[in-house]
């Protein structure tokens, strides 16, 4: 099967669509949630060796978004409010990637089951 390339595009529309037009949110909250992209981004470009443009949504499942949130932790010494906010930022992507792409519907559901630290319960 061929992959599909469409996380790109989809986080394009999430920032422009969504945060802007939509939501309405404040620079600094988009500053935020675009830190929070910047980070995965390098992190999946050196995990998958592939460039952002590359990276598959069924790439971007519960497992590395869990590591990636574990690396945060571990590896840039982010404490838990810091992986919280960043945790924050994926959840409402994955909200709206739910509604534009229903076909990786159990991936995002897996997803936003990753709990927030310091929270009770497991995925």
């Amino acid at each position: 099967m061929k992959p599909t390339f469409d996380f790109s595009p989809l986080c394009q529309a999430f920032f422009s669509k969504r945060l802007m037009a939509q939501c309405k949110a404040s620079p600094h909250t988009i500053s935020a949630y675009a830190q929070t992209f910047r980070l995965l981004m390098a992190y999946a470009q050196k995990r998958l060796h592939l460039p952002p443009s590359k990276v598959s949504l069924t790439q971007l499942d519960a497992i590395f978004i869990a590591e990636f949130l574990d690396h945060l932790e571990s590896g840039r010494s982010n404490g838990t409010r810091t992986r919280n906010a960043r945790l924050a930022s994926l959840r409402s992507f994955y909200l709206y990637a739910a509604l534009e792409a229903p076909q990786h519907a159990a991936l995002i559901q897996r997803v936003l089951a990753i709990p927030y630290s310091g929270t009770r319960g497991g995925w």
